[in-house]
């Protein structure tokens, strides 16, 4: 399978009906169903796999494997509620795998909270433009990435994949989506308290334009 290129762009942009018309295809033996799967999704699960490391190779690896899985497993696989949400949470089981297998290997130990889920707000969006001075900008960043890293995850999951708290849970391998929401609102709880001086409005708005590094 081809690598994409390591821009920020997360591929076609589907509906959830699309979604499972190109699952059933796949599961139906439709090979170009299987290529559409990779091309809609394959940067999205690059840009997120890039949170837990930096190692290219690495990453398309595990994302290759994800592919390979679901041929070898296509048969028995039902149709999920969510396509974008159960392949997040699969190659984030295998990504975590992944790492723990390096970590072993070298005797190292990993620290997450440091690096993963670095929130980087985009300069081309005319909202942050408009509403927000260089300063500003700077300081959202940094209030985002002070937050814990289980915070992080799930704001990016919400702001930038716009996944509902139902499919957040199923990613971040959470028993109730309640779990998902009280991430998401102690992140924007957090946050409105260290920019407390900043306008609220502008400061949520702008959540919105999150995206990842």
């Amino acid at each position: 399978m081809k690598q994409k290129d390591n821009s920020k762009t997360t591929g076609l942009d589907l509906g959830k009906g699309d979604e499972q018309t190109i699952w059933k295809n796949f599961v139906n033996d439709n090979q170009d169903a299987l290529s559409q799967m990779y091309e809609a999704y394959s940067q999205k699960l690059y840009n997120y796999c890039r949170q837990f490391d930096s190692d290219d190779s690495l990453i398309w690896d595990v994302i290759q494997d994800l592919f390979y899985d679901l041929i070898r497993r296509k048969k028995h696989l039902a149709i999920p509620n969510s396509v974008t949400a159960y392949l997040l949470s699969s190659v984030r089981r295998k990504i975590i795998e992944r790492l723990e297998q390096k970590k072993k290997a070298k005797e190292q130990s990993l620290d997450p909270d440091k690096h993963a889920f670095q929130v980087q707000i985009s300069e081309e969006n005319e909202l942050i433009k408009r509403e927000l001075s260089s300063e500003q900008k700077q300081r959202l960043e940094k209030a985002c990435n002070e937050l814990p890293v289980k915070q992080r995850e799930a704001i990016l999951l919400k702001f930038y994949e716009g996944l509902s708290y139902e499919e957040i849970a199923q990613v971040m391998d959470m028993t109730k989506n309640k779990s998902a929401r009280a991430l998401v609102y102690r992140g924007l709880q957090s946050l409105s308290i260290k920019l407390s001086d900043m306008d609220p409005k502008k400061g949520l708005a702008v959540l919105y334009t999150i995206s990842m590094v």
